[in-house]
C-alpha cells in the first residue's frame, strides 16, 4: 500500500496546493503552537512535509526547515528549499540530528506508526520536541460524501488502497488512547491532546476543492474537462444547501524528550 499511497499523493500535488493547503496551513499552525519549546532558530524536521504547510508554519517561527516526504510531487509543489524523499520508518539522518521533529498528518498513513515514533525520536537531540498530529475518530464534514457522490455521479471510482487506508490504517490513531499506546510502544513519554479548530471561513466552494484534492479523487477530477469538474462541484454544493461550518477534529501528541 506504502507505494500506491505515495504515487497517489505525488500525483496529486498541484491539486493539494490549491485544494487541501488551505486547509492544512491553519492546522499546521495549531500544531506548532503546541510546542513546549521556543523554535525560532531550532533545526527542525517537517515529516511527511507534503506541499509545506508545516514547514511554512515553522518558517513563520523562526526556525530552519528540512522537509522529507515519500511522494516526490508534493515536495515539489511546495516552496522547500532544503527537501529529501525518503521513508519516516527509516529516516536518512543520524542521530540527534534536529532540535524538533514535526509530523503533521503524516503517521496516521503509516500502518505501523510506532516505528516512524522511534525514528523520530533516535533524530532528536536531548531537549528536543517531538509534535505529531491525527485526525480523531469523530472528524466529520457531510461535504466529504456530498463531493463522492457527485464524482461517482461522474464516473469516479475509489481506488482499492482507500479501503484499507480508512479501515485499518487511519484509526490506529484516531484515539488519545491509539496515540498514547503507540507512543508508548516506541518508549515515547508523550501527552495526546484532543483540539477542535473552527474553519468557519472557508466556503462551501472551497471545501468542495479540498475534497477534490485529496489524492484517492484528484487525479480524477484533473482529468475532466473544465466544465464538467465545474459542474461537479456545483452539483456537490447544491445537494448541501445547509453546509455547516468546517470544523477539524483533531488529536496532537507532544513529546519534550530528556
Amino acid at each position: 500500500m506504502n507505494t500506491e499511497f505515495a504515487n497517489a499523493y505525488s500525483n496529486s500535488g498541484a491539486a493539494w496546493a490549491i485544494g487541501p493547503a488551505r486547509i492544512y496551513s491553519k492546522l499546521a499552525r495549531v500544531l506548532l503552537g503546541c510546542s513546549p519549546i521556543e523554535l525560532s532558530g531550532a533545526t527542525l524536521l517537517d515529516l511527511g512535509a507534503g506541499t509545506g504547510a508545516a514547514s511554512r508554519a515553522a518558517a513563520e517561527l523562526g526556525a530552519h526547515t528540512f522537509a522529507l516526504d515519500m511522494a516526490l510531487g508534493m515536495l515539489r509543489a511546495g516552496p522547500h528549499s532544503r527537501a529529501v524523499v525518503g521513508d519516516a520508518c527509516a529516516l536518512p539522518f543520524r542521530d540527534n540530528a534536529f532540535d524538533a521533529v514535526v509530523a503533521a498528518f503524516s503517521l496516521n498513513h503509516l500502518p505501523q506508526p510506532r516505528v516512524a515514533l522511534e525514528e523520530c525520536v533516535r533524530a532528536t537531540k536531548p531537549g528536543g520536541i517531538v509534535l505529531a498530529s491525527a485526525y480523531a475518530k469523530d472528524d466529520f464534514h457531510p461535504i466529504k460524501q456530498a463531493v463522492e457522490d457527485a464524482a461517482r455521479n461522474h464516473g469516479w471510482t475509489a481506488p482499492a488502497w482507500r479501503a484499507e487506508f480508512s479501515e485499518k490504517v487511519a484509526p490506529i490513531l484516531s484515539t488519545a488512547e491509539g496515540f498514547q499506546h503507540e507512543a508508548a510502544a516506541a518508549s515515547l513519554d508523550a501527552e495526546v491532546r484532543n483540539i477542535v479548530v473552527s474553519m468557519d471561513e472557508v466556503t462551501p466552494e472551497q471545501l468542495v476543492d479540498w475534497r477534490l484534492g485529496m489524492p484517492w479523487i484528484a487525479p480524477f477530477a484533473d482529468a475532466l474537462d473544465p466544465d464538467e469538474r465545474l459542474s461537479l462541484a456545483k452539483e456537490a454544493v447544491m445537494s448541501l444547501p445547509d453546509c455547516p461550518p468546517l470544523k477539524r477534529s483533531m488529536l496532537v501528541l507532544i513529546a519534550h524528550l530528556k
